[in-house]
């Protein structure tokens, strides 16, 4: 049994690179951008009329409601087809408090950016 876990282990398993197509006129998924927020944020509405916007190719925030508490969302998609994203495993979902803490701590976290640049 043991070896049997091992091959399975062992196995070479393919990583797709995102690819950053030259056509900047797709939207990043099927749904339609829906308006232009400050600072020129694009907002996009999901196809369950959730707003978002998109952090990168399949990266997404979304602010929803879960079990009477409003959360900040920041999660990766998968899917093969654009009309057919998922929400998946990878993501965190903070509360209002932690969201506040973020975006308190902004500058900081820049600073510890910029000084690994």
């Amino acid at each position: 049994k043991k070896k049997q876990a091992s091959k399975a282990i062992s196995q070479p398993f393919t990583i797709k690179k995102p690819k950053f197509g030259s056509s900047d006129n797709q939207s990043p998924t099927s749904s339609k951008k829906k308006s232009t927020h400050d600072d020129d944020v694009e907002v996009f509405t999901s196809s369950e009329g959730e707003k978002y916007v998109q952090l990168g190719q399949k990266k997404r925030v979304t602010v929803r409601e879960f079990k009477g508490k409003i959360l900040v969302d920041i999660r990766e998609f998968y899917g093969k087809d654009q009309d057919d994203e998922k929400p998946g495993k990878k993501g965190i979902s903070l509360n209002l408090d932690q969201w506040a803490c973020l975006k308190k701590s902004i500058d900081t976290i820049d600073s510890f950016v910029n000084s690994k640049k």
